[in-house]
Parts: structure tokens; sequence; C-alpha cells
């Protein structure tokens, strides 16, 4: 497996043509996190986790990633013109280098009318994009599990399945609140653990699938959030439902 180092300003190589053809390649967009540097993302230990998803060792295939300028956080999920803009030339400096494109971040799916129709790699910005596929595929509710349903509610506002959609939030929990103040866990003792969540999470999941919980009635769930890929299991033990995420979709598709 190749290791690509993330660049800020330019596409990092493009994969020897001799892995290209056994397998595709990814190209990731990543949120532009001020102050958190790329050698520090590539350097994130296996052992502090979740999931990371521009870490190329969680993925069987070559994987290029570049950070989208002006696409903070908090600027991704409205968005500004500037966080799509960034978004589009970041797809941009990957286009050619890859055989698929996706969003490093669930709320890219508000930038989606100023990237689709603009490169010739095909490109899906978030797991979003299943909504349509998840409400054809059953009349009941479909579950949408989310970093936060604040921010996200308003873009699917005018969606015309909008009244079929239940939200879960996993901000909320103790470990991953802890998360957001060091996602690289540098502190000693780190305050949060991948088991922690995972417990928080299963909790969660137990009483949004519950006789009055959120999620009683739904058919299928989308993950939105691409932290969860890690946490599918803790999902699967509570329900057998199909769950629909980018991050196995980008999988599959380039196997």
């Amino acid at each position: 497996m190749k290791h690509i180092k993330s660049e800020r300003t330019h596409t990092a190589g493009a994969p020897p043509q001799t892995s290209r053809k056994k397998r595709g390649s990814l190209g990731i967009i990543k949120l532009d996190n001020a102050g958190v540097s790329e050698a520090a993302s590539d350097a994130v230990d296996d052992a502090v986790m979740p999931f990371i998803v521009d870490d190329a060792a969680q993925w069987e295939v070559f994987v290029c990633k570049t950070i989208a300028e002006g696409a903070n956080a908090a600027d991704n999920k409205i968005p500004t013109p500037e966080a799509s803009q960034g978004i589009l030339n970041a797809a941009r400096r990957l286009e050619g280098h890859t055989d698929l494109i996706i969003g490093g971040c669930g709320y890219m799916w508000a930038s989606r009318e100023h990237l689709y129709g603009q490169l010739s790699t095909p490109a899906i910005t978030s797991s979003l994009e299943f909504l349509d596929l998840a409400l054809r595929m059953t009349k009941l509710p479909v579950g949408i599990v989310t970093w936060d349903a604040e921010p996200l509610m308003p873009l699917l506002i005018h969606h015309p399945g909008f009244a079929r959609l239940r939200f879960v939030t996993i901000r909320d929990l103790p470990d991953f609140k802890k998360w957001v103040l060091d996602p690289c866990g540098k502190q000693v003792p780190c305050e949060w653990s991948k088991e922690g969540i995972s417990v928080q999470l299963s909790d969660l999941m137990r009483d949004a699938f519950g006789r009055d919980g959120v999620f009683n009635d739904v058919g299928i769930l989308v993950l939105e959030c691409t932290l969860m890929p890690d946490f599918r299991s803790v999902i699967r033990q509570i329900t057998p439902i199909p769950v629909l995420d980018l991050l196995s979709f980008a999988e599959a598709a380039l196997q």
C-alpha cells in the first residue's frame, strides 16, 4: 500500500501505473482545520482513533488528499462562497490523479451544486447523496446519524422527503465532546477513548431504536458523519436494517 502525504496547495503525486492496474485510487477533500498541520494529521497513531477518513493506512486503495482552503468546519455547513470554491479547487487538484473523489466531511453536501458537473473524474461529496435512494428503498422513515442535526436540518428542510427523515446527533456524546478538544490524543492521559465512544454510542442507538425512540420505525440508516465507519459494528449489534455510508461505497466502488 502506498502512503501519500496530504498537500495544502497542490495534489499529491499520482500513483504508479502498475498499482492503478490492480486497484483504483481515491481522492479525499479535507476540511481546512486551522492549526492542524498536515504532518500532524499523517502522524496520528492508529491507536488514537476514531476513524480518520484521510488516513491512507485505513484504505486498501491508493489515496491522494488535499485541503479545501476556506472550507473550515463552520463555513462548510452554510456553505460560504469561499468554502464552496475551496472544495471545487481541491477537487480540481485531485482530478486526473484519482479514479474517484469524495468529501472528507458529510456536510460538504452543502456545496454539491458547485462541484457536480465540473469534473471528468467521478466525485461524490457525502453520504447524504444516498438519501433519495434510501427514501425510494422503503416507505418507512429514514434515519440519519449525523455529527450535529442542528446545522444539517436547514440544509435538508426543502428536500421532498424531509417529513420522513429522522435524526440522531453524536457530537453530544461525552467522549466525542472531549475528542473535539484533543482530536489527536496529545493530552496525557488522553481524556477520551474509542472504547468509551463505542459504549456511549451503543447506549444512544439502543435508546434511538427503542419503543419510544426516534429511530423506532425507520427502515434504513444513512451515516452522514465520516467518523462513524469504526462504529458500524456497534450499530449492527442493535439493528439489522441496511446502513448506507460514503466510505463503504467508495471502498466497494474501487475494489
